[in-house]
């Protein structure tokens, strides 16, 4: 076995790798039993693009193979050891392959970099280009001190956490006033040593609120607890919502993965929520594209639900206005939430907590929320009813309320995904909206619920 540069049997240390330069953490993977190389990337960013419209997916690797899809395109890549070179298969189609390192070829690719793109025609006779690039991530510099016996001068201890990398870029969501949505992408704005490692972790930029064109900034640090080294995120934002000037401060919170960070926020100005979420952006997504649920469908946007009377209320007298819930017959926005801790399979939407427009009986509902939630598969939505709401004592703090009934109803058929459309409806005439929720201990008409982007 020959002697690397430092005079050590083997690949040696960090510093001494296939390229001539260090592993990357955040990118990269060592590869002990592939012949043709000792180094490969861990994750792909795939792009399918037909007439000009994206779609983004991922590729994860063991380092022999990378499997992923987008745009319901199978994607498989792996090294032919044979003859040393890299192959890419769509929908178990070959439809590229470079060599490796060939000083005489002038399409070859190196162990770490072999992005390239193809044109493609689906079975459905769809004619596009597919792309495939490795990952990025921001590598987080680790610090001098004592950890697991190292010693007091050895960069032992990682930025904050165990945390080694961190994503250059953040989706943004800011919610608040009439209906006002504010979405955008903030880049890195910290700080970094010349190998590119970060020192300090931060994002600021700009997002704009439709309707109307108003302009949040929002500032975001990546931090480590005095007290313990725990990761911890927060930051601020200011600008204008729905033609409402706010700053919403947005205090520490703990995260404990810093490769896709997630957080959120709400503060109350003047009798308004407002909310302020972040994500990472991660192959020119925000985390949490529902996979599994529904393709294309990202926590960045905004769904609406339905609720609509499919039959009369029940003809029981007195059947005054409302009697018979028909006046739940609403539209409810449904704003994506921060993953943390989920997958990339699974996301939740929630509507803000809203007047219940229904009479209700005594101690009935005066409030609800709507949830919409999907994991493995399956999306469910929920129902939340609450009474006597109050906020707490300080401002910008949750409101509390007690909760008076729910229900919930899952969706396993088969879903409209393009556009998106989920329709929940029950055999029960009340399953959406429980007996008593409605004036004079009512059950309500039969409703269906309709998702729609």
């Amino acid at each position: 076995m020959p002697m690397n540069h430092f005079g050590v049997v083997g690949l040696g240390t960090r510093k001494y790798q296939p390229d001539n330069e260090p592993v990357r953490l955040c990118e990269e993977m060592l590869i002990p039993s592939c012949d043709c190389c000792r180094i490969g990337p861990c994750k792909l960013c795939l792009i399918w693009t037909v007439d000009g419209v994206e779609k983004h997916g991922t590729a994860i690797g063991d380092g022999e193979e990378w499997i992923g899809s987008v745009g319901g395109i199978g994607f498989r890549a792996y090294w032919d050891q044979s003859y040393c070179t890299i192959n890419v298969e769509l929908d178990e189609e070959l439809v590229w392959s470079r060599s490796l390192c060939d000083e005489y070829s002038y399409n070859a690719v190196t162990c770490r970099n072999w992005d390239g793109s193809v044109d493609f025609e689906t079975y459905g006779g769809d004619e596009g280009v597919f792309e495939w690039a490795v990952t990025e991530y921001l590598q987080l510099a680790r610090r001098k001190g004592s950890h697991d016996d190292h010693a007091e001068t050895a960069c032992a201890r990682h930025f904050c956490g165990d945390c080694e990398c961190t994503c250059p870029q953040l989706c943004v969501t800011v919610t608040g006033g009439d209906d006002c949505i504010c979405t955008g992408v903030i880049p890195f704005s910290g700080d970094q040593c010349t190998d590119g490692t970060v020192t300090g972790a931060a994002w600021q930029g700009d997002v704009e609120c439709v309707p109307g064109g108003d302009i949040v900034n929002v500032s975001v640090s990546l931090t480590r607890s005095d007290y313990d080294d725990a990761c911890q995120i927060s930051g601020t934002a200011s600008g204008t919502v729905c033609g409402t000037d706010v700053s919403i401060t947005m205090a520490e919170t703990l995260v404990s993965n810093c490769k896709s960070l997630g957080a959120s926020w709400t503060e109350t100005i003047d009798g308004v929520a407002y909310s302020v979420s972040v994500r990472c952006l991660e192959c020119g997504e925000c985390s949490g594209i529902i996979t599994e649920c529904c393709p294309d469908i990202a926590l960045n946007e905004t769904l609406y639900v339905d609720f609509i009377q499919i039959a009369p209320g029940p003809d029981v007298p007195p059947a005054g206005l409302g009697d018979d819930c028909s006046c739940a017959a609403v539209t409810v926005p449904v704003y994506g939430g921060a993953l943390i801790g989920l997958g990339n399979d699974e996301g939740i939407w929630y509507s803000e907590l809203m007047g219940w427009p229904c009479p209700a009986y005594p101690g009935g509902p005066t409030n609800w929320r709507v949830v919409l939630a999907c994991s493995a598969g399956v999306f469910t939505l929920g129902i939340q009813w609450y009474n006597n709401c109050i906020a707490l004592a300080r401002p910008g703090e949750p409101v509390h309320c007690n909760p008076v009934a729910d229900a919930s109803m899952s969706q396993t058929g088969t879903l409209e995904c393009d556009p998106l459309e989920i329709t929940f409806r029950h055999d029960d005439p009340g399953f959406l909206f429980p007996s008593g929720i409605c004036e004079g201990n009512l059950t309500p008409a039969h409703m269906m619920a309709i998702v729609t982007e």
